[in-house]
């Protein structure tokens, strides 16, 4: 078969199970449980956000609200595609917490839980370009907890950001830090410039064939 068909179905089966999940429910977190929904196609730029926008379950699509149209806009700017479809036949969508819940404490042991799926995601999707959206997935997956100032408009690799040690990335992943598209961050126009230069790398290394280059 295929390797794309096949990673794809493979994909759609752990969609599937994701939404069957009630592990949370089990520890009694409060979650408003996703149906299976399009995130998107391998072999793709992972996007990994925090969890999914209230609308997400109507829509059946990720990021599909107000935090969504503004990164869409931002990948638009970057030629990932002109219009969402076309971005999500270029990347795949995903979140630290599969479902949608209020309250940080809630959000955080959701993650928790979810984290074997997002491991999962990362296996069979091999990613060759990573985008992060906020504090939260740097925490989760790289130990990160400095100001994401210093990494904004930067790329980088598991390794750069401090694992040494039992990464879950492919090695010639490259990751580039972005926002929380609603972040309040954004309002200083020096935090404006970093996301620039962001946009700018992802233009010049979104394509799969492309040699990574790391800004001086």
């Amino acid at each position: 078969m295929d390797t794309h068909v096949n990673c794809n179905a493979m994909l759609d089966a752990l969609a599937t199970e994701i939404s069957a999940c009630r592990l949370c429910d089990a520890y009694g977190i409060d979650v408003a449980h996703m149906p299976s929904t399009n995130r998107g196609v391998y072999p793709s730029i992972l996007v990994i956000g925090v969890q999914p926008e209230k609308n997400d379950a109507k829509a059946l699509r990720p990021f599909s609200g107000p935090a969504g149209r503004r990164l869409f806009q931002w990948l638009a700017s970057a030629n990932i595609g002109a219009t969402q479809d076309e971005i999500l036949n270029r990347c795949y969508f995903t979140t630290l917490s599969k479902c949608y819940s209020s309250g940080s404490r809630q959000v955080a042991n959701a993650t928790k839980n979810c984290f074997a799926f997002l491991s999962r995601e990362i296996a069979l999707l091999k990613p060759h370009l990573c985008l992060t959206l906020g504090p939260e997935p740097l925490a989760t997956l790289f130990k990160y907890n400095g100001p994401i100032g210093n990494v904004v408009g930067r790329i980088w690799t598991e390794r750069t950001l401090g694992i040494e040690l039992f990464g879950i990335f492919p090695p010639e992943c490259r990751i580039v830090p972005l926002p929380s598209p609603t972040s309040r961050w954004l309002r200083n126009d020096t935090n404006q410039r970093l996301l620039d230069d962001a946009i700018a790398i992802l233009r010049a290394n979104a394509a799969p064939s492309t040699v990574i280059s790391f800004p001086s």
